[in-house]
């Protein structure tokens, strides 16, 4: 539970007098996708477009949908999209993308969701009129899985590719009309020439004090000019030769503590620029590289969040999906501003009060509102208040560390534990049971 109460304000019984705050912007954004005049956003059941290059997004019509999406990809064949789903069947849109319908099951496929196995749609392609799915397999049961091709915009699919046909695939990306699949933990990343028929593998070798490593994920490719790009977990990759070989620009990459491993998630070019955007708890955010010096910079001035799920590039800027909405820049990521509006994340964290202000979280950041929450500005504060720290009187019981509600009244605050009321008068210094 959470109460805040400010004193001299009047309390009313009357339902009347209540109102929807508007809450801090920016759903999760797992994936994002530029089309045209068209700017599309994808996450944990929610589809947003933007036609102004993202001041403003609407949320989509998914349509009827029998239990929430995870979107994690997109694509498109024409004027026809396509948006991947985690668990889930591929979602279709015909008109710029107002609305989407799951499209129809293919047999084999068919066969697996009867028998409650979830077919993991991780990564989406095209080339001209051909339609590429990549997969995650399940150690669970055999079901086909790697990369699938339709040539009839999903109505009809066919598995592809013998060498990549039982492996998880992580990315799929189209370069000079080479199709590129990178996988997963573990995998390998495979080149075709001809929409699928035949792969080639393309290994990126590794080297550590133990020998060649093997865990390789690769998450994206990205291409400028002659030069192609990986990004994988071990840093960036670079080859001259269509992946035939490799060499590591990993130099200002960050690694996490005792880790010697540069967790990479996603690849940019805006430009003649390539960024690398990092995942994961360290919060590195998003590096840009610099061709002359073959080196990165962190470029996160402005950037709040930056667990960094996703790119795009579009109308010049570029735009970043995290775990609180879009993020975007006009400058080659010198500075970075939120790109949320109309964009509302509806799960929030307890709200509590500290110097006059009112915290909460929301998706790994915390968010502070100094007008009785009509408004919300990130805020680099931690959300766990001073009275969280256990104070001495708590540790009676092991019920007290429980906290579930904060109030305050001027500065009197009131905590709730599993076991009992705790009450301080001078803002959490002390503290009586």
């Amino acid at each position: 539970c959470a109460l805040v109460v400010s004193a001299g304000t009047p309390v009313s019984k009357s339902a009347e007098q209540w109102r929807r705050l508007q809450g801090p912007d920016g759903a999760s954004i797992d994936v994002l996708f530029s089309h045209g005049d068209y700017l599309f956003a994808g996450g944990y059941n929610c589809i947003f477009r933007s036609t102004d290059q993202g001041q403003s997004w609407k949320s989509a019509n998914m349509g009827k949908i029998d239990r929430p999406q995870s979107i994690t990809s997109f694509t498109a064949i024409g004027e026809t999209l396509f948006a991947g789903a985690r668990g889930e069947l591929i979602f279709r849109s015909t008109d710029n993308g107002l609305t989407w319908t799951q499209m129809e099951v293919p047999d084999d496929i068919a066969t697996i969701f009867s028998n409650g196995i979830p077919v993991d749609v991780t990564a989406l392609a095209a080339i001209g009129g051909s339609f590429f799915a990549g997969t995650k397999c399940e150690s669970q049961a055999l079901f086909p899985c790697g990369i699938h091709r339709s040539t009839d915009n999903g109505k009809t699919w066919t598995r592809v590719g013998k060498d990549v046909a039982r492996r998880s695939i992580h990315s799929l990306t189209v370069v000079d009309g080479e199709l590129f699949a990178g996988g997963d933990y573990g995998g390998a990343a495979f080149r075709s020439s001809d929409l699928g028929n035949t792969w080639t593998m393309i290994n990126v070798s590794v080297a550590t004090q133990y020998g060649p490593v093997n865990d390789i994920a690769y998450n994206a490719f990205a291409v400028i000019g002659k030069q192609l790009f990986a990004g994988t977990n071990y840093g960036v990759f670079v080859s001259t030769d269509r992946g035939a070989n490799w060499r590591p620009i990993n130099r200002g990459l960050p690694s996490p503590p005792k880790d010697d491993r540069k967790y990479v998630n996603t690849l940019a070019v805006s430009g003649d620029t390539l960024f690398a955007g990092f995942a994961g708890h360290w919060n590195f955010g998003v590096f840009r590289f610099d061709s002359q010096s073959q080196s990165w910079t962190e470029v996160n001035n402005g950037l709040l969040d930056r667990n960094i799920n996703t790119f795009a590039v579009s109308g010049g800027k570029l735009f970043v999906g995290t775990e609180t909405g879009v993020w975007v820049s006009a400058n080659h990521g010198e500075s970075w501003k939120s790109s949320n509006s109309g964009m509302n994340d509806q799960s929030f964290g307890e709200i509590v009060v500290r110097d006059n202000r009112l915290l909460t979280g929301a998706g790994g950041v915390v968010y502070a509102s100094v007008d009785n929450g009509n408004t919300w500005t990130p805020a680099k504060d931690s959300l766990e208040p001073t009275a969280l720290q256990i104070p001495p009187e708590w540790g009676k019981g092991a019920l007290n560390k429980e906290v579930n509600c904060l109030a305050t009244i001027n500065d009197v605050v009131i905590a709730g534990t599993g076991g009992g009321v705790f009450r301080s008068i001078d803002r959490g210094q002390n503290w009586e049971g």
